[in-house]
């Protein structure tokens, strides 16, 4: 078998390998997911990111979190990193940050808006994400390693409502949640991906996915015909 060569974006490290793995396998092959399972939610999130992004343009370091260090936020940009290898496997990823945090010491804090509740769970949550983007900027294909001084979600929570002269409007609360860069954890994970790719079989699944069921039921009532 010849050298495969995928790119993988970041943001499908939380959607797809950070829930079961059989899903990720299946959509680095090509699967969709069927109309029943999409909702207009991803297009409110990405005019809500939009709307965040715009506001924390050009903004301190002190509107994210009192304990970052002194600093400007700015939009981010596309990143893609060298090919990492891995048992026959060339892997890219590629993708776009919300926000970076230009320290004025020169180092950088990678940003990335989520709308909605943080609890215990949020870092290790989007930390496969996060992850990606940190390992882009200190590999990146054209060389221009950036000096990563720390990660973290800005949650965006929906409070309550109110009325403006401009209109209705949500009031809204913030909260920084720091995430910890970990290199042997996301090369293993790194590691793992290819190996998915190699051989889709050695996927684990999650008992609780609810595509995998549906994907159950789908071949069962297929054999019925």
């Amino acid at each position: 078998m010849g050298e495969k060569f995928i790119r993988v974006s970041p943001y499908t490290l939380n959607r797809d390998l950070g829930g079961c793995h059989r899903c990720f396998a299946e959509a680095l092959n090509g699967e969709v997911l069927p109309e029943r399972f999409s909702t207009g939610l991803g297009k409110v999130c990405s005019r809500l990111g939009r709307h965040h992004r715009d506001f924390f343009n050009e903004r301190p370091t002190s509107a994210l979190s009192a304990d970052l260090p002194a600093g400007v936020i700015r939009n981010g940009s596309g990143v893609m990193s060298r090919p990492f290898k891995h048992e026959g496997v060339t892997l890219t990823i590629r993708g776009r940050i919300d926000a970076i945090a230009r320290l004025d010491d020169g180092r950088v804090v990678i940003v990335d808006f989520k709308s909605g509740f943080p609890n215990e769970h949020t870092a290790e949550r989007f930390r496969p994400q996060l992850s990606a983007y940190h390992w882009a900027l200190t590999n990146p294909v054209d060389d221009n390693t950036r000096n990563v001084a720390g990660m973290g979600i800005l949650a965006v929570t929906p409070e309550s409502m109110s009325s403006t002269s401009h209109g209705l409007a949500h009031l809204i609360s913030t909260t920084w949640v720091p995430v910890e860069y970990d290199h042997e954890w996301f090369v293993s994970l790194l590691e793992t991906i290819c190996e998915i790719t190699t051989d889709p079989t050695t996927a684990k699944f999650d008992i609780d996915c609810e595509w995998c069921e549906l994907r159950e039921q789908l071949a069962r009532s297929g054999q019925d015909k």
